[in-house]
């Protein structure tokens, strides 16, 4: 059994893992285009690779650290292909650092939301935008596509009839305008090159976990002159459930649910003193629970290859309780009668749903397999009933469970 010092030792580790992210870093496998076109690899730092950058911290393989802006580097690249350069985009007359989503005959970029297609003479932005419209009798909104026309003149030729069934059904965002050119440069035979990872949707993966939780016990209701002590106040703690994460448009979200089981063997001694009484009881038992704790978590930084994130959600348990042994033992002060007898005075709230919150770190050491260490909390009030003769208690219970995990 893991004794409360180590617990809490471990519980403290977590949390310096969780608020001092740099103790790990990435291999240097993404990189910048110095202003004379020389590749230097090396990693992006401070980056949860957004969409759009005004500056760019990199430190180089050789340890050298600078902060770069589209006037200083041609541009820079991830290791999973991503890739941004120092463009001039129409309307503007300053450079600004513009995700290029495919290269070739007609270049795709993206910037602030909006796309555009370089043909090697001009810049073209693809313009869609929403109009009002009237449709009997109600008005609405209606998405203008005028992008598809842009697309279909930069298209001309041979394979216009082709690829006519995908440009109607193209819409307005990255895969999808990916998609379409890829198709066009597939189609007449020219060489191209994407730079937008193929990524699904959403991952769901499996993921099971073992530790320990931690019970600390506070009063609900209890009369004067009443003690009650719990003997075992941790219990070993098994989960095993899904997680869905690496959502395609939502980067930091990720959501898991999971089914747990706890058996918790515990004795309780209690004690109460009045002027006419005096009265002690043992119980011991046992209370087995399972657990369905559901949560939507938020990534809030990465350091290479280790994620930190936060959680709430909620944590539906089914508890019983199963008595082994139950003693009162009683003695009436005015004339000293002395009375033992067994009963069971200890129940549990057998079905409770409460909040939930956690904090976690995840070490991604391959692309599908990820370690996790999780600390997750969640408070049930009133969950014990302690109820001597004429004589009745309840406990709240607060759980801190520390949970290391296999992501798969």
């Amino acid at each position: 059994m893991i004794r409360l010092p180590l617990f809490r030792g471990l519980c403290c580790s977590l949390l310096l893992l969780i608020c001092h992210p740099n103790f790990a870093q990435k291999q240097a496998d993404d990189y910048i285009l110095k202003a004379n076109g020389q590749k230097e690899t090396g990693v992006i730092l401070g980056s949860f690779e957004n969409d759009q950058y005004n500056t760019v911290r990199f430190r180089s393989a050789g340890g050298g650290t600078g902060t770069f802006g589209p006037g200083d580097i041609q541009g820079f690249g991830f290791q999973n292909g991503r890739k941004f350069m120092a463009i001039r985009l129409p309307g503007s007359e300053n450079l600004e650092f513009v995700q290029v989503l495919l290269t070739g005959k007609l270049s795709l970029y993206k910037a602030n939301d909006k796309f555009y297609v370089n043909d090697g003479r001009e810049i073209h932005e693809l313009k869609a935008f929403y109009d009002k419209a009237t449709v009997a009798g109600r008005e609405t909104r209606e998405l203008k596509k005028p992008y598809l026309g842009t697309i279909n003149m930069l298209m001309a030729g041979e394979c216009s009839a082709e690829i006519y069934d995908v440009l109607a059904d193209t819409k307005y965002d990255d895969y999808s305008l990916v998609k379409l050119l890829s198709k066009y440069h597939y189609c007449e035979g020219i060489t191209y090159e994407q730079h937008l990872p193929e990524l699904p949707f959403v991952r769901i993966s499996p993921v099971i976990y073992g530790g320990v939780t931690y019970m600390s016990m506070s009063p609900a209701s209890r009369p004067e002159n009443r003690k009650d002590a719990f003997e075992n106040h941790q219990t070993p703690i098994m989960q095993i459930g899904i997680k869905a994460h690496q959502f395609r448009r939502w980067k930091r979200l990720s959501i898991d649910v999971s089914v747990g089981y706890s058996k918790l063997d515990n004795t309780i001694i209690s004690e109460y003193t009045s002027e006419s009484q005096y009265m002690t009881a043992k119980e011991v038992f046992s209370a087995s629970t399972i657990t369905i704790p559901a949560f939507v978590n938020y990534t809030w930084t990465r350091a290479g290859s280790f994620d930190s994130y936060i959680g709430i959600g909620f944590n539906s348990r089914f508890s019983s309780l199963e008595s082994e042994f139950a003693m009162v033992d009683q003695t009436l002060t005015h004339n000293g009668v002395t009375t033992i007898y067994e009963t069971e005075f200890t129940s549990i709230n057998e079905k409770m749903t409460s909040a939930a919150g956690k904090i976690g770190v995840v070490w991604n050491f391959s692309k599908k397999i990820g370690l996790l260490a999780e600390l997750q909390l969640d408070y049930l009030p009133a969950f014990y009933q302690v109820n001597l003769p004429f004589n009745e208690a309840s406990y709240n219970q607060t759980n801190t469970s520390l949970l290391i995990g296999l992501r798969f």
